[in-house]
C-alpha cells in the first residue's frame, strides 16, 4: 500500500486535537494541557470546538461545564476561563476577537480557513474506505480503514463524564464499527485472512450482539483456513442470542453457516460492494498528519 507523504501545509495549518490529548497546534507552538489550564479550561475548549457551528449562551456553557448545579460564582469563573482562552488564542497567532466572538451573552468559536479538527477526520476516513471498496480498490480501502481505526481508538477526554461527550463517543463508536467492517472486507478481498479475523474480532468486541460482525468473523476464519473455528463462532452466537434475547440467528447468518458447512466453497472472496459514501473525501493536507502513522501501523499488522 502506498503511503501518503505529509504535505508541509498540513503541519503549518491550525490543528485542534480533542482525542488522546487536548491541544492546539499553531504558529509552531503546541498549547497542551499544562498550558491550557485545568479541567474546566479543557472542557470549555472542547465544547466550543464541537459546537462551533452555532452560538452558545453562557448559561448553556455553564451547565455543560459544571452540570445542573453550577457554583454560585459560575459567571465570574466562566469569564476567567474565556479570558484565559482568548489569551491562548493570541499566543497561537489568532485574533482573539475574531476567533472567539461574543454577543448578547453568547459565544461562538470561528476557526480560520484550513483549520483541522481531529474529530472531523474519522468520518471522512471511513467514507474514503467505503468509497474505495465500492470502486473495487481494496488496497486503498485497507489503508483508509486502518487510518480510521487509528483515529477511532483515541479516547475523547478520558475521565470526563457528560451527556454531550457521551453522544460524541457513541457517534465515534459507530464510525469505528464501520471502519472495522471496511478493514475486514478489504482484508478478505485481498486474501489476508488473519487481518480479517483481527478486524472482525474487534467488531464483535464492540458489539457482542451484532450479527454482521459474526458473519464477517466466520468468513474471515474460513478465509484463513480455519473452518472449525468459523463453526464455533456461529455456535457461540447462537447460544448468546438464545440466552440474551431468546431468538435464533437471522437467516443471513444461517446462510453463512451453511456455506461454511459446505466447506466454504460458496463464500465469495470479494464481499458485496457497499454503496458509495455520502461523505466528501478529506483533502490530502487534513489527513496527511495521521495517514503515515496509520499506514505504518497497517504495514506492521500485515508483516507480523
Amino acid at each position: 500500500m502506498e503511503s501518503r507523504a505529509p504535505a508541509p501545509a498540513a503541519f503549518a495549518a491550525l490543528r485542534v486535537t480533542l482525542t488522546g490529548m487536548v491541544a492546539v497546534h499553531a504558529a509552531g507552538a503546541v498549547l497542551d494541557p499544562p498550558r491550557l489550564g485545568g479541567r474546566q479550561a479543557r472542557l470549555l475548549l472542547a465544547l466550543l470546538v464541537v459546537e462551533r457551528e452555532r452560538p452558545l449562551h453562557r448559561e448553556e456553557i455553564a451547565e455543560r461545564l459544571w452540570g445542573e448545579r453550577p457554583p454560585d460564582a459560575w459567571a465570574s469563573a466562566l469569564r476567567s476561563l474565556l479570558s484565559r482562552l482568548r489569551a491562548l488564542l493570541a499566543e497561537a497567532g489568532l485574533s482573539p476577537a475574531e476567533t472567539l466572538r461574543s454577543a448578547f451573552g453568547c459565544y461562538q468559536l470561528h476557526l480560520p480557513a484550513g483549520a483541522v479538527v481531529d474529530l472531523d477526520l474519522l468520518p471522512r476516513a471511513v467514507g474514503e474506505a467505503e468509497d474505495a471498496l465500492a470502486a473495487g480498490r481494496p488496497d486503498v480501502a485497507a489503508g483508509e480503514a486502518a487510518c480510521a481505526c487509528e483515529l477511532a481508538a483515541r479516547p475523547l477526554l478520558p475521565g470526563e463524564e457528560a451527556a454531550w461527550l457521551e453522544r460524541i463517543r457513541e457517534e465515534r463508536r459507530g464510525w469505528h464499527l464501520r471502519a472495522l467492517d471496511a478493514l475486514g472486507a478489504a482484508a478478505l478481498w485481498l486474501g489476508d485472512g488473519r487481518l480479517a479475523v483481527e478486524a472482525a474480532e474487534a467488531v464483535v468486541a464492540l458489539e457482542p450482539l451484532r450479527e454482521a460482525g459474526y458473519a464477517l468473523l466466520m468468513r474471515a476464519h474460513t478465509s484463513a483456513g480455519n473452518r472449525g473455528e468459523a463453526l464455533r463462532v456461529y455456535e457461540r452466537l447462537r447460544r448468546l442470542l438464545s440466552d440474551e434475547l431468546g431468538v435464533d440467528p437471522a437467516p443471513e447468518l444461517s446462510a453463512v453457516h451453511l456455506e461454511v458447512l459446505r466447506g466454504g466453497r460458496e463464500l465469495p472472496r470479494r464481499p458485496p460492494r457497499p454503496e458509495p459514501s455520502r461523505h466528501s473525501g478529506p483533502d490530502a493536507a487534513a489527513l496527511a498528519v495521521l495517514a503515515v502513522e496509520a499506514a505504518l501501523s497497517y504495514r506492521r499488522v500485515r508483516r507480523s
